[in-house]
């Protein structure tokens, strides 16, 4: 077996692990989905390790699609930061009484 056949499996395997838990986590969040204001960012930013995953095992596999995908991954990253920033804009300030149930 090459070298690069070797990488390949690996490679299939971790992305089909990253995709497995990660959509575990986003279906659990569809599934109690509570407050949707926090949990639509939260579900966006969980969509990430896939989206790497994904990208970087297409690229390995099929070396001319690779500069395209990056470029795709990197909107969606672009896209990620803004929702993470949402998310953060989103949560209450310390020190205010909103803040101190939801600590609760």
């Amino acid at each position: 077996m090459r070298p690069h056949d070797v990488a390949w499996l690996f490679a299939s395997a971790f992305t089909f692990m990253t995709i497995a838990l990660s959509g575990r986590e986003i279906r659990k969040h569809l599934v109690n989905y509570s407050s949707p204001r926090v949990q639509k960012d939260i579900i966006r930013i969980l969509w990430m390790p896939p989206i790497y995953a994904l990208d970087c095992f297409v690229a390995m596999r099929f070396d001319s699609y690779g500069a395209y995908l990056t470029v795709l991954r990197e909107l969606y990253e672009a896209y990620c930061v803004w929702s993470f920033m949402s998310l953060m804009m989103s949560a209450p300030p310390p020190g205010t009484a909103c803040a101190s149930e939801r600590r609760d």
